[in-house]
């Protein structure tokens, strides 16, 4: 506001009859109403000119708004609604009192809490699933206050470990991730009798009502919900194909992945594993195949489909840019032992701060041989841990081609398959005289090495775009986006593999 005094003590409001003057208009801009808006931190004076009458300036700050955070996620299938809250991994949401899965079927809702209001729309949310792909485009209600609904475009009805990506410009970067199994009532991972037991021993009104066993989400626990369960019986959560970067997505501004430097990174990846003991037959089919330069989420650094022969590669490695050895085959750059299957470079090496290319082509040909990743509770040194952090070389162990050889004999016995069966595992390790050196398999901490994941700002998903070489079409299970998004790279505590 302006204000003229005049000799006689009196004023009058001059405010539209003024010059308004930014004297750093890179810092704020005025209007010739007064109205001055920020363009960037910093301060500018402002006067105002009134013929030959100048006024003092006056300072004006600008100040970073603060920023807009999500602060709570509720889950909604059917009539019932469950908070959930950040796991110790830092990336998936759970109900208090779960520790691996949500055992609903047909969730649909989210509802999203915010730390002051803010306008979100359907763009701003992504939420992408390992086996039921994309599940947008989402319907928003409550934009521009803190209490946001976000509707799925279908529910989830299979096993699918599902990542909800939610940001803009106000609201900070979100990235979790909704372990769904349908039918888990225990909480151990599989779909079996013993959940069964549970709904039907916990039925409402002679038991008290346990959101668990309501799998339906009718407020009740009776027969229905059995009726749901029975046919799930057997199900697992699917794998988790993507490798992470341990760092989140990174800061950017890296080279980008060309076509012509993966066939010798494929074929060292490939003898690795033939030289940890893989058998021959096996070997034989990673030479069949392929690695593709193609547009993944925020954080992803590859990506596979399990028994695939396809392996997808981030372009820039997550923001971090990939390290690819002149020779594959030597670990010269990663001099310093960590564990029997990890190195890491010294703190002067090439690999520092950057995305080992060939532990990423490793891991992933370990997705074609049908290993499942690694999760929190696995060896975080393990090749097949979910996640990697820059400067790291992993290798194939023993007992990663146990295990493929353990799969392949159960399969082959007509047995449920399931990759981590520590009896056969240990039975082939000793007959293949491969793994004393390991020792049993063993709990592991399920305390990680790196801090939380926070993905890049997510958007609904489209076909790949290219960014000065062609990239390949993501398959439906792998989620995909935009390059606005694929390539925008806002800090991030935690990136995947």
């Amino acid at each position: 506001t302006a204000t003229e005094t005049y000799s006689d003590g009196t004023t009058a409001d001059i405010t539209n009859q003024v010059t308004w003057v930014s004297a750093t208009p890179t810092v704020a801009t005025i209007n010739a109403s007064g109205l001055a808006t920020g363009v960037a931190q910093g301060t500018s004076v402002i006067t105002a000119t009134l013929g030959s009458v100048a006024s003092q300036g006056d300072t004006l700050t600008v100040t970073a708004a603060p920023a807009i955070a999500v602060t709570g996620v509720s889950a909604l299938w059917g009539s019932q609604t469950a908070t959930l809250q950040t796991a110790a991994d830092g990336l998936r949401l759970l109900p208090a009192g779960r520790a691996m899965d949500l055992p609903w079927f047909n969730i649909n809702r989210l509802a999203v809490t915010l730390s002051q209001a803010a306008t979100v729309s359907p763009g701003d949310v992504t939420v992408n699933g390992v086996a039921g792909g994309n599940y947008g485009p989402v319907t928003i209600s409550g934009s521009g206050t803190s209490s946001i609904l976000i509707t799925l475009a279908r529910a989830v009805t299979v096993a699918d470990r599902v990542t909800i990506t939610i940001g803009n410009a106000q609201i900070t970067t979100y990235t979790r991730r909704l372990d769904v199994l349908p039918g888990d009532a225990n909480d151990d991972g599989v779909v079996n009798t013993t959940d069964g037991v549970l709904v039907l021993s916990n039925t409402t009104p002679a038991q008290a009502y346990q959101a668990f066993y309501d799998l339906d989400g009718n407020g009740v626990v009776n027969t229905a919900d059995f009726t749901l369960y029975r046919p799930r019986i057997g199900t697992q959560l699917p794998g988790l194909p993507p490798q992470l970067a341990a760092g989140g997505e990174g800061p950017g501004s890296a080279a980008l992945l060309t076509q012509d430097e993966l066939a010798p990174v494929l074929a060292a990846a490939i003898e690795r594993w033939a030289a940890a003991g893989l058998p021959a037959q096996d070997v034989a089919r990673l030479r069949g195949v392929t690695l593709q330069v193609a547009d993944l989420p925020a954080g992803y650094l590859g990506g596979t489909l399990l028994d695939s022969t396809t392996v997808y590669l981030s372009a820039d490695a997550a923001g971090y840019g990939w390290f690819v050895n002149a020779s594959p085959a030597s670990d010269a750059a990663f001099a310093q032992p960590v564990a029997a299957t990890e190195r890491a470079a010294l703190a002067t090496a090439a690999p520092v701060g950057r995305e080992d290319l060939l532990t990423v082509v490793m891991h992933e040909l370990g997705h074609t041989l049908g290993l499942s990743d690694l999760g929190p509770a696995g060896p975080p040194t393990d090749l097949m841990s979910e996640r990697l952090a820059t400067g790291e070389r992993r290798l194939p162990s023993a007992r990663d081609v146990a295990t493929v050889i353990a799969s392949q004999v159960a399969d082959a016995a007509s047995m449920p398959k399931v990759p981590s069966h520590a009896t056969l595992v240990d039975a082939v390790l000793a007959a293949t005289d491969q793994g004393a050196s390991h020792g049993p398999l063993a709990p592991t901490s399920s305390t990680e090495k790196s801090s939380r994941l926070s993905g890049a700002r997510g958007r609904t998903s489209a076909p790949p775009v290219t960014k000065g070489r062609a990239q390949s079409e993501v398959p439906a299970g792998l989620p995909r986006r935009t390059l606005i998004v694929a390539h925008a790279h806002p800090h991030a505590e935690k990136a995947r593999i």
